[in-house]
């Protein structure tokens, strides 16, 4: 059984492990985050994620999903700086005694690393290089071979009909079962669901990313969750050329 799994991450707390002295912070309904700190010094970590911490004593708990050494995965991040690449992600990775086992620096907003071998945890920081200010969003971890989440494949024979799955929101990540894909398709990617609302605007843009022109004569997009389907329906974002579906699990149906 295949499973193809999305980790996302936000920052939600506050307090820990951020850098306050002197910095503007807003938390927004969208979860998103606003960071301001013009004297805060360049290579200060901005904030800090952990993927093991001690309650009692750290009274948080770990941020980050856990990852099997000696695996590729994809980092891909979501924020805007300015001035633009003034702020960057780092990975580092530690033994069992917490031993620095490899740091990964990633030079664009979505790159592939490899967790490196005996390691027992990591941390991932968002650290300032000059910027002025930030609106972090989130950012995702996912297996690098599990191509599904970034990449579609080539366009079907006849009407080309470019398909987008948009699988249900468990906490903090998402998972798809191959015996789950709706059947027949043989042209699809899958979307986080941890974007912002669809419309006709940005599913414009989507296409416009993910092929070249003229490829495809339209889209679906298919979503497991049955609310927000039925909230694409109410909002009348469907057009001729952008359809939506609900799409069910094997179990389900």
């Amino acid at each position: 059984m295949g499973e193809h799994v999305l980790h996302t991450v936000y920052w939600d707390d506050p307090g820990t492990d951020v850098y306050l002295y002197g910095s503007d912070i807003r938390f927004y309904k969208d979860r998103s985050v606003y960071f301001e700190s013009l004297m805060m010094p360049a290579g200060m970590t901005i904030k800090k994620w952990m993927s093991s911490a001690d309650y009692q004593r750290d009274r948080i708990e770990p941020s980050l999903p856990m990852l099997i050494p000696g695996r590729e995965y994809v980092l891909r991040a979501f924020y805007y700086d300015e001035p633009a690449g003034s702020v960057f992600m780092r990975l580092d990775f530690y033994d069992q005694q917490q031993k620095k086992t490899g740091t990964f620096l990633p030079d664009k907003k979505q790159s592939t690393f490899q967790c490196p071998e005996n390691t027992y945890s990591y941390t991932a920081e968002l650290v300032q290089g000059g910027a002025e200010r930030v609106h972090f969003y989130r950012f995702e971890i996912f297996p690098e071979a599990d191509k599904l989440f970034y990449q579609i494949t080539n366009p079907v024979d006849g009407r080309a009909i470019l398909n987008l799955l948009v699988p249900s929101a468990n906490g903090r990540s998402a998972a798809v079962f191959d015996e789950d894909i709706p059947k027949g398709l043989t042209d699809y990617m899958v979307l986080s669901p941890f974007g912002s609302d669809l419309t006709p605007k940005t599913l414009d843009a989507i296409m416009k990313r993910s092929a070249p022109p003229d490829s495809y004569d339209g889209l679906c997009v298919w979503f497991q969750d049955e609310l927000r389907y039925q909230n694409m329906i109410r909002k009348g974002a469907q057009t001729p050329k952008q359809q939506f579906r609900l799409w069910k699990a094997a179990e389900d149906e």
